[in-house]
């Protein structure tokens, strides 16, 4: 070989690679396989309900970079990365070939999720979903009903299908009495009167105007635990101002000063109960859309199979979003945002620890195994967090 011929190109694993981005193919196949694998265990149990297509936006392999790295900067920096350069040998191409045909798979299965969903789906109900707009407040009128509460026999097998799949800890959490304990079981029917509820999480603008009105305390930031998507809990962390905007919902919040806001308005928090029937739409459904997943209709902590965090990969959002965000996610009725962006404030129920209230609908940094309508969790009355809001009834 002459010093003129081509030189044979290394193997992966000795290129050089970006150090702040580490095997970005792996995990981006990773997350569609996780987004694969739990529509399949979720799909097979009940309807879905309309979802576009664009739910799920996820490449297989990783996108080549674009010719100027001023313009991959000014686009989507974390997109951006290296195409291997052609193999010029058999054994070279043969290396490629498990991740190609696995990508091909995938995205193929992908595809089958999608049609599946398209083709079980129903339309979205008549009439046009709520709005948000300054100074007003829109709520949704839930007529007189008998609906179920907590998990049917379909949800009860979906749940701890879905458990043993994706929990650390299956035989704590993976059993019938686990969901006894935590009240999902034993599931019932219910009859409830006409209840008025608000269409969307309360704001940071509204509770702010509550403040200015006198008929709210100002929230202490400074005291607020924030919780990340990516570690959880920060005892060192403050809230950022990303969080404070005027659309998004307001967190830091503890459960007497989000009572307090309700009865300025001649309204109060949920029940656990009213809280589940206006999140289920009169069925049976484990999400407000319906039973198909579609990770792409809410704001959640996105994990990969191998709980690898990636917030804000999968449903735009690393931390909270607008509250009116999501239509396509929201319920029959038009009530958005019941399951991520923030957990919400209910009332206490039977059972739940002396000085604590209920949480419903989990928040953007919980992972989906704890996104579910009838999941129920409680903390103290005192508590202050970045990933805790609320809403109101009538």
């Amino acid at each position: 070989m002459t010093t003129d011929d081509p030189q044979p190109t290394p193997p992966p694993d000795e290129r050089e690679r970006d150090p702040a981005r580490p095997e970005l193919a792996k995990v981006r196949l990773d997350v569609d396989l996780s987004i694969v694998t739990q529509a399949k265990i979720l799909g097979a149990h009940g309807k879905a309900a309309a979802a576009p297509q664009h739910t799920v936006r996820l490449d297989a392999v990783p996108a080549a970079r674009p010719t100027s790295d001023t313009a991959a900067n000014a686009a989507t920096p974390e997109r951006a990365s290296s195409a291997p350069p052609p193999r010029s040998t058999a054994s070279a191409r043969t290396r490629y070939l498990p991740l190609t045909a696995t990508a091909l798979a995938c995205v193929a299965a992908i595809g089958l999720a999608a049609a599946h969903a398209q083709s079980a789906a129903e339309p979205e109900p008549a009439g046009e979903r709520p709005v948000l707009a300054e100074g007003r407040v829109a709520t949704v009128q839930l007529a007189a009903a008998t609906v179920p509460i907590g998990l049917s026999d379909d949800g009860k097998e979906v749940v701890l299908r879905v458990c043993h799949q994706l929990s650390d800890a299956p035989r704590v959490e993976c059993t019938l009495q686990h969901l006894r304990d935590i009240g999902e079981l034993p599931g019932r029917e219910q009859a409830f009167g006409p209840l008025e509820v608000d269409a969307f999480e309360v704001t940071n603008a509204q509770y702010d105007a509550c403040v200015s009105a006198g008929a709210c305390v100002a929230r202490d930031f400074d005291a607020c635990e924030f919780y990340s998507p990516m570690r959880g809990r920060e005892s060192r962390a403050t809230v950022p101002e990303a969080m404070r905007g005027p659309t998004l919902p307001a967190v830091c919040v503890d459960f007497a000063e989000a009572a307090a806001l309700c009865q300025s308005r001649g309204a109060r928090l949920p029940t656990a109960d009213e809280w589940e029937r206006a999140a289920r739409s009169g069925d049976d459904r484990l999400q407000p859309w319906g039973r198909f997943v579609f990770p792409g209709l809410l704001n959640w902590g996105e994990r990969t199979l191998r709980d690898f965090p990636i917030p804000g990969r999968v449903d735009g959002y690393e931390l909270t979003a607008p509250v009116d965000a999501f239509r396509a996610g929201a319920t029959d009725d038009g009530v958005f945002n019941m399951l991520g962006n923030v957990a919400e404030w209910v009332l206490p129920r039977e059972g739940d620890p002396d000085g604590s209230a209920g949480l419903r609908g989990g928040s953007y940094a919980d992972p989906f195994l704890e996104l579910r309508l009838t999941r129920h969790s409680t903390a103290p009355e005192s508590a202050r967090r970045s990933d805790v809001g609320f809403r109101c009834v009538r």
